[in-house]
């Protein structure tokens, strides 16, 4: 599966179109937080989506959400209640029970990995996509690759 992943677009909505356009092949849309009133705009895909900081309080989404996709393990987080602006703690935590965690709130790219108790485990985000920054998630076969882009 491709999915395209945003985070913390701040009502950046443009460019959310403007790269769901470059990427007709994508499955489904992974946003991290930050502006999920921006999505609105997106209707032709399906969209798995955590609650930001900055997202109102009564959104129905989380603040942790989880799924499997071709096998591969994935946790997604905004990042503020686990702080991962100062210590990848909590991250290390949630890889006993991931493959891949994507998270957004510092606005800057990342494509981590972590050694937890002898397992690699993703740490990835996609950076702020109101300046134009998005990753590009494939999962098969159990595996990942994850790729940050930028319009």
């Amino acid at each position: 599966m491709k999915f395209l992943v945003f985070s913390d677009s701040h009502g950046m909505c443009s460019n959310l179109t403007h790269i769901a356009g470059l990427h007709p092949d994508a499955d489904a849309i992974i946003f991290l937080g930050d502006g999920l009133r921006d999505l609105r705009e997106i209707h032709s895909l399906p969209v798995i989506a955590v609650r930001g900081n900055c997202d109102p309080f009564t959104s129905p989404e989380p603040t942790l959400r989880s799924f499997t996709a071709n096998g591969v393990r994935v946790c997604l987080i905004h990042g503020h209640e686990q702080k991962v602006k100062d210590t990848d703690a909590v991250l290390y935590s949630l890889g006993k029970s991931y493959d891949l965690i994507l998270h957004g709130h510092t606005h800057v790219h990342r494509n981590d990995t972590i050694n937890v108790d002898g397992r690699t485990v993703g740490i990835c985000n996609p950076g702020y996509a109101g300046l134009g920054r998005y990753g590009i998630l494939v999962t098969e076969d159990g595996k990942y690759t994850f790729t940050g882009a930028r319009i």
